[in-house]
């Protein structure tokens, strides 16, 4: 959703189709200031309790995870609601974040990364299989460090 706006951004202010964004692209620093910073610190703080000790990969997938979900009509359409919903990220309790999961948080929401694993919808670590990734309504993506990443069918 926020790469979304980030595109919709660019054409409203360029008035054609523009490239991806880099990071030392002038365009960027004002689609940050547009993206409410409530919802980063959501994400920062999905990524510092799921995947902190994870490789930036893994942090990435993490914060595609929670994407993914808003642009899925069974989820809530914001990061701190997805991130909040009862029962979904095991250890997210209250907002909590260092600079280096804000970063990768801000970068993910204003497009600088590219996907690692492709619209997941569910993970969960290689030392738990939860009943949920034996179903058949579970295609699984692939294994990023210490997370196994789903799609729902």
């Amino acid at each position: 959703m926020f790469k979304f706006l980030a595109l919709i951004i660019g054409l409203c202010l360029y008035g054609s189709a523009c490239a991806p964004l880099t990071h030392n692209d002038p365009l960027l620093s004002k689609i940050i200031e547009l993206v409410d910073h409530e919802q980063i610190k959501c994400l920062a703080s999905v990524i510092w309790h799921e995947a902190r000790g994870e490789k930036l990969e893994g942090q990435i997938a993490v914060a595609e995870t929670v994407s993914s979900r808003i642009s899925n009509p069974k989820y809530p359409k914001t990061i701190c609601t997805v991130a909040f919903q009862p029962h979904q990220f095991s250890k997210l309790k209250v907002i909590k974040y260092d600079d280096n999961t804000f970063l990768v948080a801000n970068r993910f929401l204003s497009g600088y990364y590219r996907p690692v694993v492709g619209e997941p919808t569910h993970y969960h670590a290689v030392w738990i299989t939860p009943v949920w990734a034996k179903s058949r309504n579970m295609t699984r993506l692939a294994r990023v460090g210490n997370h196994i990443f789903y799609r729902e069918k």
